[in-house]
């Protein structure tokens, strides 16, 4: 699959927003795991008034939602 990292995490954000917007939420507690909490944090950033908190568990993307912090969690799974 030859995708940029970056659209795939918009899209899932997109995907999120268009979820609750179905649902009728307009506000949420976000709860992500791993490389989800990329997600969250991206959809946190890009739609801030739609969050009430975040719980992030094992996350090891410090920084972005770039093939960097791709490459973080590859090394982290891999132990090298």
């Amino acid at each position: 699959m030859n995708v940029e990292i970056g659209r795939i995490v918009n899209t899932q954000c997109e995907d999120l927003k268009g979820l609750l917007d179905e649902l009728d939420v307009d506000r949420a507690v976000i709860v992500a795991c791993s490389s989800g909490a990329v997600v969250a944090r991206k959809f946190a950033y890009l739609y801030p008034e739609r969050v009430i908190n975040m719980v992030l568990v094992d996350s090891c993307f410090p920084d972005d939602y770039t093939a960097k912090g791709a490459k973080c969690f590859q090394r982290a799974a891999s132990g090298k």
